[in-house]
């Protein structure tokens, strides 16, 4: 009952902040497109597909007080049990393990490549894998299991680009849970288990769920293309 009362009052809260001040669509712009970066695939030597856009948040239109950083709501389709058991799989992994407060995982540090391509988690065998989890626009919350080696290639076919570029897969979970993404979740950003940025969903392929991949450009390298351009730019800082 008090978890409920809880939840309702803070519910009655966004909905007078919702009708007082965020009821004309103009009160709901927070920022503008600064930069929007040319679609670039087989991008460097690394050959990895750039897509990125940074954008400027308007400072009055965010209460900095309270912010709390940026999170991703790793709820709705799965419990919080649930999610647990798929990213912590091994016991000794959720002995220390807690569902993040109202769902939402704290974003924070990069996942450097290194990392990405000798992954140290542990899946429900005991094999080492990177266990990765994003919210997009169409598919929700869902879990993967990432791929470190560049052995998948995508060819570019819209915008009138028709080059091959170095991708990097994610794999769904399982067959069970369906697959990892679907059109409209292009843009997500991807964390490991713990919290960490790892890549920046950009497309998949497959027509089954049995077949699903999921393409995606690692964020170590986005991060230094952006630095390049807005050096003092600041992505994940944790706050509050």
């Amino acid at each position: 009952m008090e978890k409920a009362t809880k939840i309702i009052d803070n519910l009655n809260k966004l909905h007078d902040e919702v009708t007082k001040r965020r009821t004309n669509p103009d009160q709901r712009i927070i920022g503008f497109v600064l930069h929007a970066e040319p679609i670039a695939v087989s991008d460097g030597h690394n050959g990895f597909t750039r897509d990125w856009a940074f954008i400027q948040l308007y400072n009055e239109k965010i209460d900095w007080e309270t912010f709390p950083g940026n999170k991703v709501y790793v709820g709705g389709n799965l419990s919080p049990s649930d999610f647990g058991k798929l990213v912590f799989p091994q016991p000794e992994d959720q002995a220390d393990y807690e569902y993040p407060d109202d769902g939402l995982l704290q974003a924070f540090g990069v996942l450097k490549d290194n990392e990405i391509r000798q992954p140290q988690h542990l899946d429900v065998h005991g094999e080492k894998a990177l266990l990765v989890v994003k919210n997009g626009l169409t598919t929700g919350t869902t879990i993967g299991r990432a791929n470190g080696l560049d052995s998948f290639t995508r060819v570019y076919t819209d915008y009138g680009i028709e080059h091959t570029s170095i991708e990097t897969a994610i794999l769904p979970h399982d067959k069970q849970r369906g697959p990892f993404s679907a059109p409209g979740d292009s843009g997500s950003i991807i964390l490991d288990r713990a919290g960490r940025i790892f890549a920046l969903l950009t497309g998949g392929g497959g027509t089954t769920d049995e077949t699903d991949v999921t393409y995606r450009t690692p964020f170590w390298w986005l991060e230094e293309q952006i630095k390049r351009t807005f050096p003092t730019s600041h992505f994940y800082q944790v706050v509050g």
